[in-house]
């Protein structure tokens, strides 16, 4: 969970890092006092057996060198004396090793502890407006470790309190680098971002995310959605109005033991296996259990059909609850329902307004647009027809 990159953007906006670090250090311990002794028993064994053959080794030695000094041995006796001392010497140096090994395990065991008990580096983890926040992005730069190869490249944006913004582009565009810039996941190389006057981290209270390289955690589907926010893990009311404004709802009446279904069988073997479409709808509950006041929400509907993407663009204020909000798609058609629209190209903002200042305006997404409308009116109808 530590290592992943799929886990720790989620970990992260949702303050989940102190709860399972406290899960995994109580695993450790467990598992390390379990391991000592095992060794220590490991080591004894080793030990005593290692000595008797060493014993009976040297009980051969002066076996043989008696008959020799008494002439009752050979030459080839006295090779198979030097034999037994190289079978002593190889014993002890893997003795040796052994001891070498449980020193290096100790030290290891000790900086692992270290790590654990380093001082953490408190930020302000705080929105402090209690309503949608702006969001303020003045000359952002930013590259992935090649400064001569910008992922997003002098961007001045301003989103204001309540807008859902969709942020539209190709694949390599820079929109996932953009919302995570957003979210302080990533920090810029240059320029400055703000949400109402405070430099974002991934920690800030008032953030909630739906990504879409997600992590799907072996927990039953209750812990699925209070992972948003462990405070409210008794509020029934709370967890039940995320359900339903997710979508989850239908998902939920199937499952055979309803929230305390597992999700998944790597570690259950009663669990249950869901759809992508139908995970995304748990994350969008997760999220929206966070009460956030900036929700992003990227290709939250990759794994949804064109019906359940459209309901969930033509409600997505309802469903986040006037909070502002930034939508990362690649259908054109549904980020129309949006107030404003960013078309990103080679990291950059080549385009910025609303569906009908960009149809106006006759660009690439005039033309992107134009291109793929029949798609969209065709999805709308079956919509309407459904």
């Amino acid at each position: 969970l530590f290592t992943n990159r799929d886990t720790m953007a989620e970990m992260r906006i949702f303050g989940l890092n102190q709860r399972f670090e406290d899960s995994s250090i109580s695993s450790f311990w467990k598992y390390t006092k379990a391991k000592r002794k095992l060794d220590r028993k490991s080591i004894c064994i080793s030990g005593i057996a290692d000595l008797f053959s060493s014993l009976f080794t040297l009980f051969i030695y002066w076996f043989i060198i008696v008959y020799t000094v008494d002439g009752r041995a050979t030459v080839g006796d006295l090779f198979f004396i030097i034999a037994l001392f190289e079978k002593v010497m190889t014993d002890c140096a893997q003795e040796m090793r052994s001891l070498s090994k449980t020193k290096f395990t100790s030290q290891y065991i000790d900086e692992t502890v270290d790590i654990f008990n380093m001082e953490e580096v408190h930020t302000d983890n705080t929105v402090q407006a209690e309503t949608a926040p702006a969001i303020n992005m003045e000359n952002v730069s930013f590259s992935y470790g090649d400064e001569q190869n910008f992922s997003i490249k002098n961007i001045d944006l301003t989103i204001q309190p309540g807008e859902c913004v969709a942020i539209l582009g190709e694949n390599g565009s820079g929109k996932s680098t953009l919302v995570k810039l957003i979210c302080g996941l990533l920090l810029p190389d240059a320029g400055d971002i703000s949400i109402d006057g405070i430099k974002p981290n991934a920690c800030m209270t008032g953030i909630g995310a739906v990504f879409q390289d997600y992590y799907k955690f072996a927990f039953d589907f209750r812990t699925n959605i209070v992972l948003g926010n462990l405070a409210e893990r008794e509020n029934n009311t709370a967890i039940e109005d995320a359900v339903e404004r997710a979508g989850a709802a239908k998902l939920l009446s199937e499952l055979p033991q309803g929230y305390d279904t597992y999700l998944g069988t790597e570690f259950e073997k009663t669990g249950v296996d869901v759809s992508e479409g139908q995970w995304q709808r748990i994350k969008l509950a997760k999220m929206l259990m966070k009460k956030a006041h900036l929700c992003v929400l990227d290709e939250p509907s990759a794994g949804l059909d064109a019906i359940a993407e459209y309901n969930l663009f033509k409600n997505i204020r309802e469903v986040t609850g006037g909070a502002t909000t930034i939508l990362v798609s690649h259908r054109l058609g549904f980020a129309r329902l949006a107030d404003k629209i960013i078309y990103m190209k080679n990291g950059e903002i080549a385009e910025f307004g609303t569906h009908q200042e960009l149809m106006a305006l006759g660009g690439e997404y005039y033309s992107l647009y134009e291109r793929q409308v029949k798609y969209y009116d065709m999805e709308e109808y079956v919509h309407e027809k459904a």
